[in-house]
């Protein structure tokens, strides 16, 4: 695609539906919507959630603000308790207490930030789905304050990245009409590229993240505190106010979305930009897939990510980088190993931890498609063109342990329900509590999903052992973004 077509192509056709893969429309002035399926995208202060069920995830991020403020009122209330006034000083409990103080004041911004998601859920009053329990939210606002410093602070290890990031962008971005940071974060680098960049998106799943990057970008002050070097020794405990853009720049959007279902239509972008992404992804040839389809011919991927791997068929990939681009689609041209200061507070407080890491950064670009295809057999039975899915068989490719809890505290037993997933390369077990309703629904899909039976037999199997009234739709829904999670195949 030339130069000339990109530029001018209205922002709504850049997008796509992500369940159908069908183009969106204005829904003035709330949001997009796509006239094949029907789904909804709602617009929440300038940030576009353009996921497969945007109730359901902002629901989850509402249902986290209530749970995060509980577990933190009771931590704060049991180090309170366990202060002894014959053995401890005054002093050190201050410090705890203002630790806590501060993680709730952080909570307190982030809570007003979601005011209109509340509201936006209230309006709809939308029932949540039989498996809203197990939809993740990204890495929520609260746990990226240390980002949010450095990339709005002037921080050294921030400026080392932007010049990382703008050099290969000049080196070897030909066409420069539109950018994607897939893992936006805080949002910082967005303003760095918007020069380079017409049209700049800074994607991510966290939705919370996202409101408060807009406020900073939009040239607003943000305040926040920090503890140093950890919350269980909080001995320097610091509030900071981040000043935003100085300048507002048009051009910059900010997209709530999965990477793995990208809300960009076919060969859209210039340039793809990841970072620290494809050591956390489950399956980086998916993510590749995904990356290849929304760049144009001779568009750029920039990567800059440590060299691991979640899944144990990943990890040859780093090993052998030109390969696996050459496989997806790309041809490799640059690769460089980098030594780095992480999150380095230093500047900040003395009593700051700091780490290095030595991630590589690799710059390929799109010549082909890749090399085994994927079709969407979910996509086309969403847009009325085919009922093929329902043929198709589900294969789990992760393990799936469920427990159960009997925590025997002072004020009773508490028993809960837990469910983990074990991915064979990954020592960090994805692990959350769930309610007996889907820990006994987990249990049963875990039994259904036995390689052997399709979609139908699942889905009809569903309905006789849970009631009639379990749409067919909501089924196929589910087990999309199981695939697109990369928990089960379609065979």
């Amino acid at each position: 695609m030339s130069q000339s077509v990109l530029a001018v192509r209205h922002e709504s056709e850049i997008y796509q539906c992500v369940r159908c893969n069908s183009g969106l429309q204005e829904h003035e002035p709330t949001g997009l919507a796509c006239a094949t399926c029907g789904l909804f995208y709602p617009t929440i202060e300038g940030v576009k959630v353009l996921v497969s069920d945007p109730d359901q995830l902002l629901g989850k991020h509402a249902e986290w603000l209530t749970e995060r403020r509980k577990e933190l009122e009771t931590r704060k209330a049991n180090a309170t308790n366990a202060f002894d006034e014959d053995l401890h000083d005054r002093e050190s409990l201050a410090l705890v207490e203002q630790s806590y103080d501060g993680l709730l004041a952080n909570l307190n911004v982030v809570e007003k930030q979601m005011e209109p998601v509340k509201q936006y859920l209230a309006a709809r009053n939308q029932p949540p789905s039989l498996f809203s329990e197990l939809e993740g939210i990204g890495w929520p606002a609260t746990e990226m304050v240390e980002y949010f410093y450095r990339d709005w602070s002037g921080s050294s290890d921030a400026q080392a990245l932007e010049a990382l990031f703008t050099d290969a962008v000049e080196r070897f971005c030909s066409e420069k009409e539109s950018v994607a940071v897939l893992g936006a974060g805080g949002c910082g680098l967005l303003q760095k590229l918007r020069r380079s960049f017409p049209q700049t998106y800074g994607v991510d799943l966290a939705v919370d993240t996202l409101l408060l990057s807009k406020r900073l970008l939009d040239g607003e002050r943000l305040t926040l505190h920090l503890t140093a070097p950890h919350l269980t020794f909080p001995v320097s405990n610091h509030t900071v106010t981040l000043e935003g853009a100085r300048q507002k720049r048009t051009g910059i959007c900010l997209l709530a979305a999965n990477v793995n279902q990208l809300p960009f239509g076919p060969a859209s972008l210039s340039c793809v930009i990841t970072q620290y992404m494809m050591d956390i992804v489950p399956s980086q040839g998916r993510l590749a897939a995904e990356i290849n389809r929304v760049l144009v011919e001779g568009g750029v991927w920039i990567d800059f990510s440590l060299p691991l791997a979640m899944s144990a068929e990943d990890q040859f990939n780093s090993l052998n980088l030109s390969t696996f681009l050459e496989q997806s689609g790309f041809d490799l041209l640059d690769r460089k190993m980098h030594r780095v200061d992480v999150l380095d507070l230093s500047s900040l407080t003395e009593w700051a931890w700091s780490s290095r890491q030595t991630p590589i950064m690799f710059v390929a670009k799109k010549v082909s498609e890749p090399a085994t295809p994927r079709y969407n057999y979910f996509a086309e039975y969403f847009a009325k063109k085919g009922e093929a899915i329902w043929d198709k068989v589900p294969k789990r490719v992760v393990d799936i342990a469920l427990t159960n809890e009997r925590r025997f505290t002072n004020s009773g037993v508490q028993e809960s329900k837990g469910l983990t997933v074990l991915r064979p390369n990954n020592p960090r077990a994805g692990s959350f509590k769930v309610s007996h309703q889907t820990a006994a629904m987990t249990e049963w899909l875990v039994d259904a999903v036995d390689g052997t039976r399709t979609l139908r037999e699942i889905s009809d199997l569903m309905r006789k052992d849970f009631g009639p009234n379990i749409p067919p739709d909501q089924v196929l829904q589910f087990f999309s973004g199981l695939e697109e999670s990369h928990l089960i195949e379609i065979h």
